[in-house]
């Protein structure tokens, strides 16, 4: 695994669940920044792959992020940042 795997990881709130096909499944911390209501039906989900790759996405605010082990785009930098990452961390996974 990756920095960027394992900060993402260490950062998924404790309450979440896994679908049959391994996402995981928790409140979207992006919802309210991106100007809708907070989510409490736990429609953010994360999925990350053998290779290393993280894919994100939520049902409720709609936004998309993708890591494949090349640079960290700024969907993905403010989603580790909206989940709890410092931006130490952040940095480092740079």
């Amino acid at each position: 695994m990756t920095l960027v795997n394992d900060i993402i990881a260490q950062h998924v709130p404790a309450r979440h669940k896994r679908s049959a096909k391994g996402w995981l499944q928790f409140d979207c911390p992006a919802c309210h920044h991106r100007g809708h209501s907070p989510d409490k039906r736990g429609r953010g989900n994360v999925l990350f792959t053998p290779d290393g790759q993280i894919a994100y996405r939520c049902f409720n605010c709609g936004i998309r992020a993708r890591y494949t082990g090349n640079t960290i785009s700024t969907t993905m930098e403010n989603l580790m940042r909206w989940l709890g990452a410092s931006n130490e961390e952040i940095r480092r996974a740079k």
